[in-house]
């Protein structure tokens, strides 16, 4: 298997989806009804690390998303990696009180959300110029972001802090978690060559179909993206969870990986 762009750039996010984008640019990552290949998401990735500069995010600035399983997430994820942002898929079945915990405790200093976590932004304290609506029609939204001018990109280190998650807070009040590029560019390797060596249908190969079924928050569900990326395989994404919409999907795609 080959790792090209990752050899020259370092165990990197960003250089997950540059090394997708160079073998595997045909490929597609499906989602709310678009089929949009590895190399037209490296576009808009450009387009959003250098809306992310425009707003003001630097390096080690902490951007927090409150979202389905969409593509807008999937960009958000590379588009962190590139600005050298770090990333914080906010738990939003968390009790709100809880959530908004975790907004504050994080140090998060921009929250992008869907309009379906319009109240948890309003309690995330954060002043409305970085707190940015996905879906709004009247200020700073996702096209907007699309629409902006390509970033300069950082200057990122694997080593640089990446990921930011949360524990459930079973025993206390939730736990902030922190993951370097490195750590999440050598877990998404691992699993995908250890699933590779089944010799079963549960066999992790290219030409299969993946799609996340448990919510972004968690880092199995977002990971996977990278699995997907790395592999070469079809991504596939469902939104707000539907049992009845997911099997669909399913039966529509032809996937053997959820």
């Amino acid at each position: 298997m080959s790792f090209g762009v990752i050899e020259k750039t370092g165990l990197t996010v960003i250089s997950l989806l540059e090394r997708a984008k160079s073998l595997f640019p045909d490929q597609v990552v499906v989602s709310g009804g678009k089929r949009v290949s590895y190399e037209e998401i490296y576009r808009d990735v450009e387009r959003i690390s250098g809306a992310l500069q425009t707003l003001g995010v630097k390096k080690g600035d902490i951007i927090g998303v409150a979202e389905w399983n969409t593509l807008r997430f999937v960009e958000l994820l590379y588009a962190a990696s590139m600005t050298g942002a770090v990333i914080y898929p906010v738990n939003v079945r968390l009790p709100a009180e809880q959530a908004v915990y975790t907004l504050h405790h994080s140090g998060c200093g921009f929250l992008f959300a869907s309009s379906d976590f319009e109240p948890l932004a309003a309690k995330s304290g954060l002043p409305p110029q970085r707190r940015i609506m996905l879906d709004d029609q009247s200020g700073t939204n996702y096209q907007t972001l699309l629409s902006g001018k390509e970033g300069f990109g950082a200057r990122i280190h694997e080593d640089d802090l990446y990921s930011m998650l949360y524990t459930s807070g079973t025993t206390g009040t939730p736990k902030g978690v922190l993951y370097t590029n490195r750590k999440v560019v050598l877990g998404a390797m691992s699993i995908v060559h250890q699933l590779g060596l089944f010799r079963a249908q549960a066999k992790l190969q290219s030409d299969d179909v993946i799609m996340p079924l448990i919510p972004f928050f968690h880092l199995w569900a977002w990971g996977s993206a990278f699995h997907a990326a790395y592999l070469g395989c079809k991504y596939v994404l469902g939104g707000r969870f539907s049992a009845e919409a997911a099997v669909d999907t399913i039966i529509r795609e032809g996937f053997h990986s959820t």
